[in-house]
């Protein structure tokens, strides 16, 4: 079956950007993305699951879904109008339930209030934490857990399960957060969400014993997307209010360093032309989802029409540099020293000025569906969208400007397509689009974790998501109700 836009309820990346997780109306999916391949795929009968992320390089999913009730009263809602169609649901979904009974039904308890850590090697539910509102999205990491909510962030202990703290947040009906994990010790090193008030955003840096907790206007209307940059020093913002602009502040001050805007191209067009399609032209530069590449040398973000911008930074502190005649420290390796003191609002003016003249690359996506990127390393930029494509982009900065090395597109739909290239014969310079349902490999080697104790300490590579027989060890299921009303830690 091809993969539509109601199928694919989200995609998440994980924070290594080794992997990718889909969660579908009818179970959830883990991708490769270099090299490209199908890890996993679980199917789930009669329950949606709404949120997957995935522990990387671990057998650990967080899983959020709705139960059977809840899918029922959406679809009640949808079809008022047509009790025909009501009726033929119900029959199909009674022999669905004679015929194909899920073996895993018993054990997944979704609910769009219910957080569950699943172990896809033993086929357990580990944890199950619940709520009092819907939640909107979690992350997992090696050592902790995040929990958002529309209008607050959780934050826990992965080994005890201990809440941590807990931070209210203005209206948030997408989960926004992003966080950085430190290279070294593997803990969360830096988080980004919304303040408590409209436009705010708070950053929290974790790298020192105190907790430090920094939050600053950065729109006067609702933030729409946040990413932070991988070394944790950068945030960029965007929202609807200002469609098609990003702006960059630092994490140390909150000073706005850098402002990104999409070039229009210059066509002559009739006033009322013009008009018919300005409210078309502002849903298209709704920014769906932004990363950094690894030195932020490069900023690319994705828009609601398909098409992807890469920004070079770069450039832009050339050209701050011939205005005030000094050399900048973001070219310097060691770029988690760059910015310092007053240096953020020493570039903010100058760089402003001249933001609409920066370098930058542009490449539409033959989608209908909104796209999600995230950079590996400092040159590779992956592309996932809602209909169900992935790519892989290779961005060069030769003399000052941005070049997109080979584009070769495949089109999962199309009758004819086949795959005829294996991925290890395809140049990692050209832009390989693949259709992910179409290609399916099961082998890999990753890291295995038999039982919730081993989340603790000793992690070995062994094979995981394989076919093979596995383990009927018993994990423990833990039920944990949680406050909203649960003070922050300060």
């Amino acid at each position: 079956m091809s993969t539509t836009n109601q199928d694919i309820n989200s995609i998440s990346f994980t924070n290594d950007s080794e992997y990718f997780t889909v969660a579908k109306k009818n179970g959830w999916e883990i991708y490769n993305t270099d090299p490209f391949q199908k890890l996993l795929k679980r199917k789930i009968e009669n329950s949606t699951v709404s949120i997957c992320s995935l522990l990387s390089g671990s057998n650990i999913v967080a899983l959020v879904g709705k139960s059977k009730e809840e899918t029922k009263k959406n679809k009640e809602k949808e079809n008022k109008t047509d009790k025909n169609k009501k009726q033929k649901e119900n029959k199909k979904q009674k022999e669905n339930e004679k015929k194909n009974e899920n073996k895993n039904g018993n054990e997944f308890e979704f609910s769009s209030k219910t957080l569950l850590l699943y172990d896809d090697f033993q086929e357990k539910t580990i944890v199950s934490l619940t709520f009092t509102y819907d939640l909107k999205s979690a992350r997992v990491t090696r050592y902790e857990l995040l929990a958002c909510t529309s209008n607050a962030l959780f934050l826990y202990n992965l080994r005890d399960l201990t809440p941590l703290n807990q931070y209210t947040t203005y209206s948030n009906p997408k989960g926004l957060m992003d966080i950085v994990i430190d290279t070294n010790s593997r803990r969360l090193a830096a988080l980004a969400t919304l303040g408590d008030k409209k436009g705010e955003l708070r950053i929290v840096s974790f790298t020192s014993h105190n907790h430090q907790t920094f939050i600053f206007q950065a729109f006067s209307q609702e933030i729409n997307c946040i990413a932070l940059s991988q070394t944790g020093e950068l945030v960029a913002v965007a929202s609807h209010s200002k469609p098609g602009i990003i702006k960059i502040f630092s994490c140390l001050n909150g000073s706005l360093i850098f402002e990104c805007k999409k070039l229009k191209k210059k066509n002559k067009k009739s006033k009322k032309k013009k008009k018919k399609n300005q409210k078309n032209d502002k849903l298209d530069r709704n920014i769906t989802s932004i990363s950094f590449n690894i030195d932020s040398s490069l900023l690319a973000a994705s828009y609601s029409n398909g098409s992807i911008i890469i920004y070079s930074l770069v450039t832009a502190l050339h050209k701050v540099d011939r205005l005030s005649g000094s050399k900048n420290q973001f070219r310097n390796k060691s770029h988690s020293k760059a910015i310092r003191g007053e240096t953020g609002r020493e570039l903010s003016f100058k760089v402003l000025l001249d933001y609409a003249e920066w370098d930058q690359s542009s490449i539409k996506i033959p989608s209908k569906g909104s796209s999600f990127i995230t950079f590996k390393g400092r040159d590779y930029l992956f592309v996932t969208t809602q209909d169900g494509y992935f790519a892989k982009l290779r961005i060069l900065i030769t003399n000052g400007e941005i070049v997109i090395k080979k584009k070769f597109w495949f089109y999962g739909e199309n009758k004819d397509y086949k795959i005829s290239e294996k991925i290890s014969d395809i140049n990692s310079n050209s832009l390989d689009f693949l259709k992910c349902q179409d290609y399916q490999k099961n082998n890999t080697q990753m890291i295995d974790i038999p039982n919730h104790d081993l989340i603790k300490k000793n992690l070995s590579k062994k094979s995981l998501f394989n076919q093979e027989k596995r383990t009927n060890k018993k994990s423990t299921k833990l039920k944990t109700m949680i406050d909203p009303q649960l003070n922050n830690k300060k």
